[in-house]
């Protein structure tokens, strides 16, 4: 026999219909007006938690802005001083001492900033220090390249005027994210300082 203890056939699709028959429907499951809302509640809750977790985990804190913003100057102004003098032209060397100068005015005012918030300036979080040494290993690189193949001037002026956006942005990013009216002013003031110097290395021409 196909179906042993003491079912046949004919009683083991019986036992099934009948259990079949006792088994909730999903319509049945779902009928009840209260449980719907309740499912329809839980659903919207958990995905207000999944938004919240994305817009938490996408948001940068002040901490981190201030210690990005601090290390990218404090790389920059290393980058600029090391090739500003194989610079050919006067015109874009004289832009690369005053954004020098613009750099260390960044880490100057920034780090009583970090200190006040117990952060160290020359130990940024691991996270920061990783992805800032990569982008400047890589504007180094480039730059070095341009000195090698005797294009120095024309990537000098590319590296910087690119170099120069990034700050912009993310200063603004720290401005609206502070709510510190010191760091507010002076943030202002360093970020109408690059915008000046932008054009300087973005319309460089080497035949003017």
């Amino acid at each position: 026999m196909l179906y042993t203890n003491n079912m046949n056939s004919m009683d083991y699709l019986n036992k099934i219909s009948s259990e079949t028959k006792t088994k909730p429907t999903s319509s049945s499951l779902f009928s009840s007006k209260p449980l719907r809302i309740g499912l329809i509640a839980a659903a919207a809750l958990a995905i207000f938690i999944i938004i919240f977790g994305l817009i938490k985990n996408n948001s940068t804190s002040e901490n981190d802005l201030l210690e990005t913003l601090n290390l990218r100057a404090t790389n920059l102004t290393t980058s600029v001083d090391a090739y500003t003098k194989h610079v050919k032209s006067s015109n874009l060397r004289s832009a690369g001492s005053s954004l020098s100068s613009v750099l260390e005015s960044i880490t100057l005012n920034l780090t009583p900033e970090l200190e006040a918030k117990g952060l160290k300036p020359e130990k940024p979080s691991s996270k920061i220090l990783e992805s800032e040494t990569t982008l400047s290993n890589s504007l180094n690189y480039s730059l070095e390249s341009g000195k090698l193949n005797g294009i120095l001037d024309r990537t000098y002026a590319r590296e910087f005027a690119l170099q120069i956006s990034l700050l912009l942005s993310l200063e603004s990013e720290l401005y609206s994210e502070t709510s510190n009216e010191n760091l507010k002013t002076f943030i202002n003031t360093s970020y109408e300082s690059l915008k000046t110097l932008y054009p300087n290395f973005d319309e460089f021409s080497e035949t003017k």
